[in-house]
């Protein structure tokens, strides 16, 4: 019987010394688990608004921008890739994304290119349109980057995960 309470005070003095408590533990978890959920959900928005861009670049690509039928070609098939580019239920154009990747920050932000049209023309939509592709695909590498870099003492405390002395999670079972 000594034997038992001495293991058990054992166990429960390493749980007790740890750094970490349930409340905090489950802060942090959860706090890990949302930034890969939005770094998942803002990577497969961003893919989604590539393909809808490149879909109007082809088009802008195929016509003549002198043939006012060409023109309105353009236009009506524009507005409905636009129009049907959405994820999760939300449309993608014409909004501002900010999402945290531990302690990195991305921010994006994009414009229906048909609105270029009333102050521009068409080479206009189309530089708008590459530049944001361009943007895209920098994000994208970006995001991944910081993905492979997230450690998780970014969201649990700041601890060192990959040292001989770190938190042994397997000690609060024990």
């Amino acid at each position: 019987m000594i034997n038992e309470l001495e293991m058990l005070q054992k166990h429960l003095g390493q749980v007790a010394n740890t750094s970490l408590d349930g409340a905090s533990l489950k802060h942090q978890t959860q706090k890990f688990s949302e930034d890969i959920t939005d770094a998942n959900d803002f990577v497969g928005a961003l893919q989604i608004l590539d393909s809808s861009l490149k879909k109007i670049s082809n088009l802008l690509e195929d016509k003549n921008y002198e043939d006012v039928q060409d023109k309105v070609l353009i236009a009506s098939e524009s507005v409905k890739i636009v129009d049907n580019c959405s994820f999760l239920g939300n449309a993608l154009f014409d909004n501002n994304y900010n999402i945290h990747v531990g302690s990195k920050s991305f921010a994006f932000e994009i414009y229906n290119p048909i609105k270029i049209l009333e102050n521009s023309d068409y080479e206009g939509m189309k530089a708008y349109i590459e530049d944001k592709r361009e943007e895209i695909a920098s994000l994208l590498c970006e995001l991944a980057l910081a993905i492979a870099a997230y450690s998780p003492s970014q969201s649990f405390g700041g601890m060192d995960f990959d040292s001989q002395n770190s938190f042994d999670f397997k000690k609060i079972f024990k």
